[in-house]
């Protein structure tokens, strides 16, 4: 009987004992398992911070681009600032070599010549008077300006014509009717002409402009052209680049151009030198020509040949100094 209870009460201190080691071991597993959770979720969370990171980050790149591009645009520091003004440099400068290779051809050729090459490349005209524009926009005063401004003061029942209008900005902007002439037609109301054969008949103009305009080598002729279509009375309004009226020695041939446009009948009524971009001259016929126009009607029956023939012997009879070519900076 004793050996019974004193197996019983072994079993019951082994199962006593084995409880206690079972629930130690939990209590020692509890703080594993608690950090291995904490580490998942860790885990768990830095995925998820990677995962918004990777859908964030086109956005960032697509905002950082919008900046750069905004700050070039606006000429603000940026990566694309100095290709841009490379390109702009680059733009500009072969712009301003093909005006200035325009500009020396226009001004050594005839005027028939000068018209051949733009009918033939019309594209040239308007890259010439683009390389002008950029050429003259820190003038104080445009002569255009100043020929507006003088028929403002004259009557409106005028009849004018533009020489050389460009892109008629004379006609658009005085109250006469203007006749706008150029080597291209490129705008309403310009015809495209040779300025020395105008299709016009005699006697049938109050003005004449010729703004920036007396270019190539046969330049006299478009004045005795003016001359024949002007009426008894009716004016030569002139602007020209300074630089021009300076021959090679350095002395100015203001008095003998006006010698030789006074020689076709004109009396100088006013000129302006103080300008120091260009000068203006005003010519009015003189009435005793009428006579004389009314006899060049007549001959102008006999033909064009005959008629061109008369102006190459007046052009070598009549002494028109060499105009120099206008010489722009490089930009």
């Amino acid at each position: 009987m004793e050996l019974v209870t004193s197996s019983a009460a072994s079993e019951d201190s082994g199962r006593e004992t084995e409880d206690a080691l079972q629930h130690n071991r939990q209590q020692q597993q509890e703080p594993q398992q608690q950090h291995f959770h904490q580490l998942l979720q860790q885990q768990q969370q830095q995925r998820e911070r990677r995962r918004k990171g990777a859908q964030k980050q086109p956005a960032q790149e697509q905002q950082q681009q919008l900046v750069v591009h905004q700050g070039a645009s606006q000429g603000k520091p940026g990566s694309l600032k100095g290709g841009s003004s490379l390109l702009e440099r680059m733009r500009q400068r072969l712009q301003g070599g093909r005006f200035r290779w325009l500009n020396e051809k226009l001004y050594t050729c005839e005027g028939s010549d000068a018209l051949a090459l733009m009918q033939q490349q019309p594209d040239l005209y308007e890259q010439y008077h683009e390389g002008f524009r950029e050429q003259t926009k820190g003038w104080p005063v445009q002569p255009v300006e100043v020929a507006i401004r003088w028929l403002a003061q004259k009557p409106p029942s005028w009849a004018v014509a533009d020489l050389g209008c460009g892109d008629a900005q004379l006609a658009r902007s005085v109250p006469q009717r203007v006749r706008s002439f150029d080597l291209v037609a490129t705008a309403p109301g310009v015809e495209a002409a040779n300025l020395a054969a105008l299709p016009l008949g005699t006697s049938c103009l109050d003005a004449a402009v010729f703004c920036l305009s007396l270019m190539g080598t046969d330049y006299g002729l478009f004045l005795e052209e003016a001359a024949r279509v002007l009426k008894p009375g009716g004016w030569l309004w002139i602007a020209e680049v300074q630089s021009r009226f300076v021959d090679e020695a350095g002395r100015s041939v203001v008095d003998t151009f006006v010698a030789a446009v006074k020689g076709l009948g004109f009396e100088l009524k006013q000129k302006d030198l103080k300008n120091p971009f260009f000068l203006t001259f005003q010519f009015q016929k003189q009435q005793q020509q009428q006579q004389q126009q009314e006899d060049e009607g007549c001959r102008q029956q006999l033909g064009k040949h005959m008629k061109h023939a008369k102006q190459q012997q007046q052009q070598h009879q009549r002494e028109w100094p060499p105009l120099r070519a206008c010489q722009y900076k490089k930009r």
